[in-house]
């Protein structure tokens, strides 16, 4: 609503909102929690391929590949393994290095790296590889931590009663009707028939509050408990 203030209203309308809108809250509270466990039983059932496109982004794959494949040696945000970085092939005499099968489970193929002047070097191709074995080594680390959580039980929140407060400013708004009888002397009459009770909302903690004129400062609680039909 940002800075709109409310005006005064009939206590009746006032009471009805206030009731409407904590029924409506606690209505759609409910449907998003069970819109967000459907959610999270559909993710179970879906391929390592979907699940890694809907939760797994671009910037924490690269973030992982930082993490699993750094050196002293190569500036920050960068990995060991990206286009152009030397790489030593897996031989009789030497273990590859960087360690990528050992630690993404990916063994590199032929146009992975090219040979170069000085042995060889990743190539682009190589390194997207390399980044799609650690995106499904992600979303499988992911997946299984969701369906552990979800064979323990899915928590929900249950308004099942609760307690609405407001403080609000009174002042009653007379009714008057004019009597058809008059007099030239004694003029027209009045008789009070009644009147509506007038409410507004007040902050009691702003500084306005100290200098509400009015004719009653009061509160309305309700209280209310939920039923599932």
């Amino acid at each position: 609503m940002g800075n709109t203030r409310l005006e005064e209203v009939g206590f009746s309308d006032f009471t009805t909102l206030l009731i409407t809108e904590t029924l409506n809250a606690v209505i759609v509270s409910q449907i998003q929690q069970e819109e967000k466990i459907q959610e999270l039983n559909m993710a179970l059932v879906m391929s390592l391929e979907a699940f890694s496109k809907a939760y797994i982004s671009d910037d924490e794959v690269k973030s992982e590949l930082t993490r699993l494949f750094t050196d002293p040696g190569i500036p920050d945000e960068k990995s060991s393994v990206e286009p152009g970085m030397p790489y030593v092939p897996v031989g009789e005499n030497n273990s590859e290095m960087p360690c990528i099968r050992e630690i993404c489970g990916y063994d590199m193929i032929k146009g992975d790296y090219i040979e170069n002047k000085n042995g060889f070097e990743i190539t682009e191709m190589g390194y997207k590889n390399i980044s799609r074995a650690v995106l499904m080594r992600i979303a499988s680390l992911k997946q299984e931590g969701l369906r552990y959580v979800v064979s323990r039980g899915i928590p929900r929140v249950l308004v099942d009663n609760g307690k609405v407060s407001a403080k609000l400013t009174m002042r009653i708004e007379e009714q008057k009707k004019t009597s058809k009888n008059s007099s030239k002397f004694l003029g027209s009459r009045n008789d009070f028939i009644g009147g509506k009770l007038v409410v507004r909302p007040v902050n009691a903690r702003g500084p306005e509050y100290l200098t509400v004129k009015t004719d009653i400062t009061s509160e309305v609680e309700i209280n209310f408990k939920t039923i599932v039909l």
